[in-house]
């Protein structure tokens, strides 16, 4: 048995950034030891080599996998007693996730950004299903927390990087540094903005969309300004702190300091626009048509959210009266912003061994599933990931440890 222990997060390098993310060489450290201790007892791990497709026996049960190394393209067959899907769900196929996530209570098939990796494509949970695999829950929302711009403004824009002085990264815990550059960003996220989805309607008080509810309206959403207000900022800066999530993972990672005139707005807003994430129009009207919504449902939305403000009083989702902010005079911008996932929460159907199940409920012969591409036996397709927090972890654990010792039990007995 291989010991499972947690590493402090802790660094003496670093002792007062934030507890998250810096202490890399720790964690290091510990997957070596796991590493070691795997190859003492004979294991074998191949760097850069992707299974892609089950192999079955003429009874339809499971004895290897064909894979390919990304790296060379040699192509291997691979025989085994057993075989365990870990490939971390299917967020990084387009295809899987606009076939198989659900719109039935959320808007959420289509493509998502992804803050992880975009190799976990899902190719080995298809295959599963290929040959007779069941799924559950597979539909349900996939782990979002944060939400960011679409795109984001490379350094080669030339936009002046500030330090932000007694700060350090929420990520690296490293100097914390922040750039105009990121202002589309923080344009999206800052609670005195309007948010709508690719309906042009709101779907969330705007105090949610930095984290936890962006993927409320799916993939994307926008977020919507008046000149008016773009002129306040550039002359005044933010009025509202920023930080969160979002800034400390995406971008430059630091934080815009509030009331900071921002003079080279304009220049930024003309980046994003030859990029092709930040769109404008004289009207509302032409700014619908530019990024493809009803003209009249977001007109009706603005004259909504504006009524609100005039009253003080969002009667829509209460929003906190300091936030409701006014869309003034155009021109009128559209900021496409993004929810950032790390992966999907639910595939294959799996019985208390792991054992994957085929559609008839029997397992399939020498086939085993552990985390995220079989974590949807804990939730429902009904609620988001995000008010179980952070269950997958857990999960991710104790599959593992209860899939390990399911399998060698299995192996041993054949």
């Amino acid at each position: 048995k291989v010991k499972f222990q947690w590493y402090p997060n802790s660094s003496p390098e670093h002792p007062g950034a934030p507890i998250l993310g810096y202490n890399k060489r720790e964690i290091a450290s510990y997957f070596d030891k796991l590493v070691k201790d795997f190859t003492d007892l004979g294991g074998e791990y191949m760097l850069e080599t992707e299974a892609y497709e089950l192999i079955t026996d003429e009874t339809g049960g499971v004895v290897g996998a064909k894979a390919k190394n990304r790296m060379d393209g040699i192509e291997y067959t691979i025989k085994a007693d057993a075989v365990v899907i870990a490939t971390g769900g299917f967020l990084g196929s387009s295809e899987m996730t606009s076939k198989y996530l659900s719109n039935e209570y959320y808007p959420l098939k289509g493509t998502w950004k992804i803050y992880g990796t975009y190799g976990n494509d899902g190719k080995m949970i298809q295959s599963a299903m290929d040959i007779g695999a069941a799924t559950y829950n597979i539909g349900m929302p996939p782990e979002v927390h944060m939400s960011g711009s679409a795109m984001f403004i490379p350094h080669s824009y030339g936009f002046p990087i500030n330090k932000v002085e007694g700060q350090k990264s929420f990520n690296t815990g490293k100097q914390s540094v922040w750039s105009v550059a990121d202002l589309p960003m923080f344009l999206g996220i800052t609670p005195d903005s309007l948010a709508v989805n690719v309906s042009g309607e709101r779907f969330t008080a705007e105090t949610g969309v930095a984290m936890l509810d962006p993927w409320l309206a799916g993939p994307n959403f926008y977020s919507i300004w008046s000149s008016d207000q773009i002129n306040d900022v550039r002359d005044n800066g933010f009025k509202h702190f920023l930080g969160g999530v979002s800034s400390g993972f995406l971008g430059y990672t630091g934080d815009i300091p509030v009331n900071t005139p921002l003079p080279e707005t304009y220049d930024v807003l003309d980046a994003g626009m030859e990029m092709g994430f930040i769109f404008k129009g004289d009207t509302i009207e032409e700014l619908a048509k530019a990024i493809d919504i009803d003209s009249s449902a977001l007109k009706n939305t603005v004259e909504t959210y504006n009524n609100y403000c005039a009253k003080g009083k969002d009667e829509q989702f209460n929003k906190d009266a300091q936030y409701l902010e006014t869309i003034g005079q155009g021109p009128y911008y559209a900021i496409k912003m993004a929810s950032y996932s790390y992966n999907t929460c639910a595939g294959l159907d799996v019985n208390t061994s792991l054992q994957v199940l085929d559609t008839a409920g029997k397992p399939i012969e020498g086939l085993f599933c552990v985390g995220s591409d079989c974590a949807g036996v804990l939730f429902t397709e009904k609620r988001p990931y995000v008010t179980y927090g952070g269950a997958n972890n857990g999960w991710v654990l104790t599959s593992a440890y209860v899939c390990g010792e399911a399998v060698a039990n299995y192996v041993n007995n054949k």
